[in-house]
């Protein structure tokens, strides 16, 4: 699907009531550095707390973002590294794609109603899963022919070419 395109015949009548952002390639660019610099600063955490050379890090964390999810799980999983433990690290047992992940933010938005939710990701996975849970869909930074891809924007700022179709898509009657 070209940028900016929309896939009617996969959305429902909705109103539109939230939109959830990932953060890393879709609120901030790629070309902005966050998801490096947030790379190298675990990289140097788990070096420097684990006495292991960055390289060993590196294969490390590789791992456990493919199997956990995110890094920081992993290292919850298979490490006592931290002294204490915020709100956010409870919310770690479900990561996109999985369908939880999904439903707790839903539930940390005040809303039960994924029908009239927008979800903006960088990585189609996450789009599927969030597809699957009710949600329109907007791929962020590439184009996709995903039946789970409602939109395809460039870039954040490229969520004015779509608001309009957005907000104007028939509205539920009660």
């Amino acid at each position: 699907m070209a940028p900016g395109n929309i896939r009617e015949e996969t959305i429902p009548n909705h109103q539109i009531h939230t939109l959830l952002f990932d953060l890393d390639n879709t609120l901030y660019p790629k070309s902005c550095g966050l998801a490096a610099q947030v790379t190298r600063r675990i990289t140097q955490y788990m070096s420097s707390k684990l006495n292991l050379p960055e390289e060993e890090v590196d294969k490390i964390r590789g791992h456990y973002y493919k199997t956990y999810g995110l890094t920081l799980k992993g290292l919850m999983m298979n490490y006592q590294c931290f002294d204490a433990t915020l709100e956010y690290l409870e919310m770690l047992d479900y990561s996109k794609p999985h369908p939880q992940s999904y439903q707790m933010a839903l539930k940390k938005a005040g809303t039960d109603d994924a029908n009239g939710v927008v979800f903006f990701d960088d990585v189609v996975e996450n789009l599927e899963g969030a597809k699957k849970a009710g949600m329109i869909t907007v791929l962020v930074g590439g184009t996709s022919d995903s039946p789970a891809v409602d939109y395809c924007i460039q870039e954040i700022h490229d969520l004015v070419k779509i608001f309009p179709q957005l907000i104007s898509l028939p509205q539920i009657q009660s």
